[in-house]
């Protein structure tokens, strides 16, 4: 009987150590997409920060995430459960060590004459300057992903020499958006809405 459960009390704790794991992960992902930016004035300044608390949870999730999974794993399970577990054994440990640190980016910086803000992962930073006077344009675009579930924002900013500039629109941004739309207007930038 190597296929089958020992006992019923086995079989239900892994099933839960599974489910337990797979909600934290999905957990995780919701945390990452929901925003859980601040905003805050500093004299002239306007700062975008992630909240305290989205850091913590982050690692805590992805060690729940991983200690259900590797806890699902032990004894003989089904095919599904064994996928299931391994899924959260390998995804868990990503979570913490990969969005963790993204969240502790320096804060997004806005004033009336420009915004600076970091976007990417702690390991592949990419730094974002846009600086008002020097625009003539600015267009938020929207896109689709293929399976029409994620959409993607960015900024086209075209400059007063004709350059272009891409810029993604992350959380922070998101949530800095109707602040910068509100300066660069005040510099003289034209703003186009294509969402």
């Amino acid at each position: 009987m190597g296929c089958c459960y020992k006992n019923g009390a086995e079989r239900h704790r892994s099933g839960v150590s599974i489910r337990i794991s797979i909600l934290m992960l999905l957990l995780a992902v919701l945390l990452f997409m929901s925003g859980c930016v601040e905003r805050k004035i500093d004299g002239d300044v306007i700062l975008f920060e992630y909240l305290w608390w989205v850091f913590p949870a982050f690692l805590f999730v992805g060690a729940i995430g991983t200690i259900g999974g590797v806890v699902a794993l032990r004894g003989n399970k089904g095919p599904r459960i064994r996928r299931l577990a391994w899924a959260a054994a390998i995804i868990g440990p990503i979570i913490a060590l990969l969005f963790p640190p993204s969240v502790r980016i320096p804060p997004m910086e806005l004033d009336a004459s420009e915004f600076r803000l970091q976007t990417g992962f702690w390991f592949a930073p990419q730094r974002q300057e846009l600086v008002f006077d020097s625009t003539e344009v600015i267009e938020i675009s929207s896109s689709r992903s293929v399976g029409h579930r994620i959409v993607e924002t960015e900024l086209v900013c075209t400059h007063s020499n004709g350059s272009v500039q891409r810029i993604p629109v992350g959380d922070q941004l998101l949530q800095a958006l109707p602040d910068v739309v509100t300066f660069a207007k005040k510099s003289g930038v034209l703003i186009r809405d294509l969402r």
